[in-house]
């Protein structure tokens, strides 16, 4: 994809390099909190982490498998997220890297 190049838009490149990993982070807390198997012994920074991931944790503590058509919703509302997250970390993510002098 020539919109996906890291010479020619540096910002779309390392928007996505941080938002795949902070959505998969997200699925994957959601999953731990939905079936209870989060650490106790975390506590109130159990909290702070499961916050940091909240838009897409919820939707997955938030699943009701009723019936087909919310698997398909879910399914929306992910890659909606993942699309957000990928326009609100691209130019963070350019501000860093110019802040710390990388030249891309």
């Amino acid at each position: 994809m020539p919109w996906l190049e890291r010479d020619k838009y540096p910002g779309f490149y390392w928007g996505l390099r941080v938002a795949i990993p902070y959505n998969i982070l997200g699925i994957m807390m959601g999953i731990i909190v939905r079936f209870d198997m989060f650490p106790k012994a975390l506590d109130d920074a159990g909290s702070v982490i499961t916050f940091i991931f909240i838009p897409i944790a919820i939707q997955i503590m938030d699943f009701a498998y009723n019936s087909y058509w919310s698997i398909v919703q879910i399914s929306f509302q992910l890659i909606a997220t993942f699309i957000l997250s990928w326009a609100i970390f691209s130019p963070i993510v350019s501000l860093v890297r110019t802040i710390l002098g990388y030249k891309d």
